[in-house]
């Protein structure tokens, strides 16, 4: 049966490294942590036989423990003091805001007008006279003679006699007249409204902060007690032995 001492010897020959892409958080040095394994687990069985099987399960180790062993590191490098059993830290912010607002509106109203009137008259008046008078004299003499029986001349017998004048007058008078007016007016209007709205916000914000530390000790424990404790977690307590435990419990035959 192997023991991983002489598990490790056989690979070494074979030239398999078991923790092979095996890695830790920092500041864990992961050298130094194989050695504490070895130192640890040496002497005991690996749960696998096989090489190539116990490499894989070795690998697979370290990727799931991870966080655990960054949850340490954290634990280990917080600060704190070692005689004191109490910090608090309490902060808290007041805020206050508000809003000025400035908004108005202006008006302007203006109106024009443009009127234009008036009137044209034309008078007009025509007169056509026509006017005269005619006179026909109308004279007219008529004389009717006769001759005796075997007598060869004429004698006198009667005598007609018209004399006269006619007068025509006459006259003719067209009379055109009137008035013709010709009346215009014309209104321009033009007015409106110019409405202009403004409004400007501030807004305004002040916070205030609180912070207050509150550490030291209790009562409950003296100053020498806690230091006592600490001197004591410092003899017992191995972050390598610790990690390499683990590694025991996962992957070895606890069987001294």
């Amino acid at each position: 049966m192997w023991t991983l001492q002489s598990l490790m010897d056989y690979c070494k020959v074979h030239n398999i490294d078991l923790f092979e892409n095996c890695t830790t958080p920092e500041p864990i040095d992961i050298d130094l942590l194989k050695s504490y394994i070895m130192m640890r687990c040496g002497l005991l069985q690996p749960v696998y036989g096989e090489p190539e099987i116990f490499k894989l399960m070795v690998k697979m180790w370290f990727d799931s423990n991870q966080w655990r062993m960054e949850h340490l590191v954290n634990m280990l490098l917080a600060e704190y003091n070692p005689s004191e059993n109490i910090v608090e830290y309490d902060h808290w912010v007041e805020a206050h805001t508000g809003t000025d607002t400035d908004g108005g509106t202006e008006d302007f109203s203006h109106g024009e007008t443009h009127t234009l009137s008036g009137q044209d008259t034309l008078q007009h008046g025509e007169t056509h006279t026509l006017s005269g008078k005619d006179t026909d004299e109308d004279k007219t003499n008529t004389e009717h003679t006769v001759s005796a029986y075997n007598s060869g001349g004429y004698q006198a017998d009667s005598k007609d006699q018209r004399g006269g004048t006619i007068e025509t007058t006459y006259g003719k008078k067209d009379t055109a007249s009137g008035t013709d007016t010709t009346g215009y007016g014309k209104t321009d209007t033009a007015s409106g409204t110019d409405t202009t709205t403004f409004g400007k916000t501030f807004t305004h914000g002040e916070n205030i902060e609180y912070t207050k530390d509150r550490h030291g000790n209790v009562g409950v424990k003296s100053s020498s007690d806690l230091m006592q404790e600490e001197l004591n977690l410092l003899e017992r307590f191995n972050v390598y032995d610790t990690l390499a435990s683990w590694f025991e419990k996962a992957n070895m035959i606890q069987v001294y």
